[in-house]
């Protein structure tokens, strides 16, 4: 299953998530509940892989970060807007799709 470490990392991830949104967002409520909503969406798909039983870690980390890069994105071309949960739910399986390399000694995932 997914290691100790990586779910304190997860943590940190989420608290400096949040602290940025703070951050960008003091002016409006609504723009509150946008970031907000677009962190929860970048956790959706690597949650739902480790609740479906999934074992290799490198996926987990690669659908973090492809949501992550594709709010980022969302947030440059499109602005704050509500349309950018669409392109986080786009981004997120992206990173399913990386598998690491396998290590021929002891048979467990590293990434390249």
């Amino acid at each position: 299953m997914i290691q100790g470490n990586l779910i304190f990392l997860l943590i940190i991830y989420v608290a400096s998530l949040f602290l940025i949104s703070w951050l960008v967002s003091r002016r409006q409520q609504s723009e509150d509940f946008l970031i907000a909503g677009a962190i929860s969406l970048l956790l959706s798909w690597p949650m739902i892989y480790v609740i479906s039983g999934g074992r290799n870690p490198n996926r987990f980390i690669g659908s973090i970060i492809t949501s992550t890069l594709g709010l980022i994105g969302a947030l440059v071309f499109l602005g704050l807007e509500p349309t950018v949960a669409i392109v986080i739910i786009l981004f997120g399986p992206i990173g399913l799709l990386y598998s690491g390399v396998k290590s021929k000694k002891e048979g467990n995932y590293i990434a390249s």
